[in-house]
Parts: C-alpha cells; sequence; structure tokens
C-alpha cells in the first residue's frame, strides 16, 4: 500500500509540469546565476572601473596611479584634473568608485600629524562594496609599491617627535631610501608589516551639484521591478482560465473580440503595478527622506514606462504557455532570473563582465538605472529618457505580440 502510495505521488509530481519547474528546473538556474556572480566577485575576476584625479602631480603620486593601473583587478576609465570631476564621474555611474590624491591634504610621505590622509575614495552609495575594496587596493599598493616613501615618513616621524636628525642623516637616508624605490618594472617586495601609523585613506560620497546620491532610491526602484513583475504573473496566467471555463466563447458570441481580453487585463496589470511602485516609493519618502516630489515628473514618466513594461511581458509569458499552471511556473521562473541578472538582487558591478553585459536584456537593468537617473537631484530628465524608452517598448511589443498569439484561441 505505501509503495502505491508513493507511485502515484511520483506520478503527480510527473505530470504537474509547474511543480517540476519549480522544484528541480528554478533552483539549478538560480544556483548558476549566483555561482557566476559571486564568482565573478572573487579572486581576479572583478573588475572595478575606477576614475582618478591626481591633484598633487608629484612623482610619488604618480608612481601610485600607475601601480593601481597595473591591477588586474581595476580598471583606470579615466584621469580628471580635479575631484570635481571625478564625483561628476562616479555620481553618474560611468565609475563604480573614484581615487582623489587631494592637494590639500596631508603629503603621501607624511604618515601621521594634522591634515587629512592623503588619499579619498569617492564612493556610489549603491556601490560602497566597490569603495571599500578600492580603498584596500590602493593602501596595500602604498605600502607595497611606495616603501621608500611610507619610509621617509618615518624618517620624517622620528625627526620631529623622538630624536632631531642631522643635515647628514638626512641626506643618508634620502639616499637610502631612494635605493629602496622600485625601478618601473621591477616588482616591489611586500613589507613584512603594513600596519599603518595613521589613516591614510579616507572615503567619502560621490556628490553632484553638492547632491548626494540616494542609495535608498536606488533599491527602491530595484525592489519595485522585482515585485512589480511577480505581481503580473497570476493576473496573466489568468487567461487561461478564461479559455477553460468557457469565458471565451462566450465573449466570441458577442461583439468583443480577444484582443478585449488580453487588453483589459494590461490595462489592470499596469494600474496594479502603479499602486505598487507608489506604495513603494511613498515609504521610501515618508520613511527614508526620499525626496520623491522634488522629482516628481520624471519619477512619474519612469513608473508607467514600469508598468507597460511589466504588463506586456507577463501577458506574452502567459499567452506562449499552454495553460494558466505552466504559465505561473514559466513567469516565476523567468522573473526570478532576469531579476537575479538585472540587478534586483545583487548590484550589477559585481557581477562577471559577460553578466553585466547580459543584464541589459532584462527589463531590471533599464529599470533601475532609469530610476537611478530620474530621482538623482539635479540631474537632466534626458538622462532617463533613453532606458524609460526601452521599457516602453520593451511592455508595448509584448502587449501587441500577447493580442496576435492569442488569436489562435478563436479558431480552437
Amino acid at each position: 500500500m505505501r509503495a502505491a502510495v508513493v507511485r502515484v505521488l511520483l506520478l503527480q509530481l510527473w505530470r504537474d509540469r509547474g511543480a517540476l519547474v519549480m522544484g528541480f528546473v528554478l533552483p539549478v538556474v538560480v544556483f548558476v546565476v549566483f555561482a557566476a556572480i559571486f564568482g565573478g566577485a572573487s579572486g581576479n575576476t572583478l573588475l572595478l572601473r575606477v576614475v582618478v584625479a591626481d591633484e598633487l602631480q608629484t612623482a610619488e603620486s604618480r608612481r601610485l596611479v600607475e601601480a593601481l593601473s597595473t591591477l588586474k583587478t581595476v580598471t583606470v576609465t579615466a584621469q580628471v584634473p580635479a575631484r570635481a570631476a571625478a564625483e561628476q564621474v562616479v555620481a553618474e555611474g560611468a565609475a563604480d568608485a573614484g581615487l582623489v590624491l587631494p592637494a590639500g591634504a596631508r603629503p603621501l610621505t607624511q604618515l601621521a600629524g594634522d591634515g587629512e590622509p592623503p588619499m579619498l575614495v569617492l564612493t556610489h552609495p549603491a556601490r560602497s562594496v566597490a569603495g571599500s575594496l578600492l580603498a584596500g587596493h590602493v593602501e596595500r599598493l602604498y605600502y607595497e609599491r611606495l616603501p621608500d616613501v611610507a619610509l621617509r615618513g618615518v624618517v620624517s616621524l622620528v625627526d620631529a617627535l623622538v630624536v632631531p636628525l642631522t643635515d647628514d642623516q638626512k641626506t643618508e637616508a634620502d639616499r637610502q631610501l631612494a635605493a629602496m624605490a622600485p625601478q618601473p618594472g621591477e616588482p616591489a617586495d611586500a613589507p613584512e608589516d603594513g600596519t599603518t601609523m595613521a589613516p591614510m585613506v579616507a572615503q567619502a560620497p560621490a556628490t553632484t551639484r553638492g547632491a548626494s546620491i540616494d542609495e535608498v532610491a536606488y533599491y527602491a526602484g530595484s525592489v519595485a521591478i522585482l515585485f512589480v513583475l511577480l505581481a503580473a504573473v497570476h493576473g496573466a496566467a489568468s487567461l487561461h482560465d478564461d479559455v477553460a471555463s468557457g469565458v471565451v466563447d462566450r465573449v466570441l458570441t458577442g461583439p468583443a473580440t480577444l484582443a478585449t481580453l488580453v487588453d483589459g487585463r494590461a490595462v489592470f496589470l499596469a494600474g496594479q503595478a502603479l499602486l505598487q511602485v507608489l506604495v513603494i516609493f511613498a515609504v521610501a519618502w515618508l520613511g527614508y527622506g526620499v525626496d520623491v516630489p522634488a522629482r516628481l515628473g520624471p519619477w512619474a514618466i519612469v513608473t508607467v514606462a514600469v508598468a507597460v513594461a511589466s504588463a506586456g511581458l507577463m501577458l506574452l509569458v502567459s499567452v506562449l504557455c499552454r495553460s494558466a499552471q505552466q504559465a505561473v511556473a514559466v513567469s516565476n521562473v523567468a522573473v526570478l532570473v532576469v531579476s537575479a541578472v538585472g540587478g534586483s538582487m545583487v548590484p550589477r558591478f559585481l557581477m562577471p563582465l559577460w553578466l553585466q553585459q547580459m543584464g541589459w536584456l532584462t527589463p531590471n537593468a533599464w529599470a533601475i538605472d532609469a530610476y537611478g537617473e530620474a530621482l538623482r537631484a539635479g540631474s537632466a530628465w534626458s538622462g532617463m529618457l533613453r532606458p524609460s524608452l526601452v521599457l516602453l517598448v520593451i511592455g508595448l511589443g509584448g502587449w501587441l505580440l500577447a493580442r496576435q498569439l492569442a488569436r489562435r484561441w478563436e479558431t480552437r
């Protein structure tokens, strides 16, 4: 009897394609995606895009910038003359972080004392991990590639605080330290002790036109597109319930067509998405201070585009399936995968480059980019128009294709 029960349950599972997909296909797909993401976020495969502003333009600062450029995990995308320009690049997302060697800070040869640290890392609030990684890189490079500069700071510290050095001693120390400087192309020996006597690297958020980028706004956008897509799954799949229950047959006996049913659901799903996004950003505004009212126009345009995209895509996926059960299973798998690849679950800069490029095939990446541009204080409206247009094309294209494919039910 127990064997018969097991056999019946196995047959039920085998016939339930949705359960098979959710139980065996989805976990494997999600695992592969996250393995690629976190595999690419470790070792030598994580590529940080960095902008550099060397305001010092000394031999030591140029050596540090050159050393940074040799790292396999860092790509120096641009070198700009001042901090303000570097902040603009990071704020716009063209670089994951920025390195500034500020002119008004302590010299690179001064390990302690008054003044700001001689190296400043600019961070994007939505990519704070990148800032921490870059800070670790530059501090390590300072001691590994510029040991003579670091030890010159020690000599100065001894001279100022411990025992005053004679001119001859200072000259000899300079000679010895100059001999320690690695020649171009020569690898430097890592020091046994890399501890600092004072902070050498500081971090600060990138700002543009005096306005800081809002981390909460970034994640509100990524969460909004994820749950808007998930919420549209069942509404789109209910088209199959209309076919099975005979609603389609009754509709076709009157003046309406199947396009009417598709359009009605599209309008409902888009309205539902608008309300969801409104609730999410209302919480972000009232609970976390995201200044949505100040950017209400751009935000509204992006939100309409997101709503249309979610409705059109989910209707298309549903019409391509053979049953409501299959539509729900396939849609859930698709939403979770595109959300992982598109950056709703993990920031895309942590992904391998090939996976970052794949993200542009998902609505999530475009929606996150659009909300980032729409809500950044001081940014032009034109920044969010391109991703919003892409989302509208995706949504309207899916909507029209769903209407066309649904006509097969008229002749069944």
